[in-house]
């Protein structure tokens, strides 16, 4: 079943997609082995939902059809009506954004998208860096308003 779903996942995305959607299951697996959590955080604790027409119970080339693909640091939702498709919302991202031992050493999936945020950023004047955070710790509720504030990653 992994592999057919590997499947819907290559025949949907790029090719460079495809790699940072597997990159983001490598670096939940290296997580997991990091905190000793591999029961829910490894490469393959993933949900797949497929929506396709009560009609058919498939996908199909004229009814709208979908899927789901979603799990920690990646999700996607993907639907297709007749030949357009149409990919989002999605979410993705790498908790460490590096994985530095093991067969994947070396992974780094965000440095790109992290370099531009930062020249983004740094670009700004004085007023518009305070106007666009949102607050100045990361792992303090110090300044953090309280609807920000998730108690599954203590931000």
């Amino acid at each position: 079943m992994r592999a057919h779903i590997h499947l819907v996942l290559k025949a949907t995305l790029s090719p460079a997609g495809y790699d940072k959607a597997v990159g983001c299951m490598l670096t939940n697996h290296f997580l997991g082995e990091l905190v000793g959590g591999l029961g829910v955080l490894n490469k393959d604790s993933y949900n797949f939902r497929l929506f396709v027409p009560a009609a058919t119970r498939r996908p199909s080339l004229k009814a709208p059809w979908g899927y789901s693909f979603f799990g920690h640091h990646l999700c996607l939702a993907v639907c297709f009506v007749g030949r357009r498709m149409v990919i989002g919302p999605t979410f993705m991202g790498a908790e460490p954004d590096q994985i530095d031992e093991g067969p994947h050493r070396g992974l780094r999936l965000f440095e790109t998208e992290e370099n531009l945020a930062l020249a983004l950023m740094q670009g700004l004047d004085r007023d518009n860096q305070i106007a666009a955070q949102i607050s100045e710790h990361m792992t303090s509720l110090e300044g953090l308003p309280d609807d920000r504030w998730n108690p599954f990653d203590e931000r």
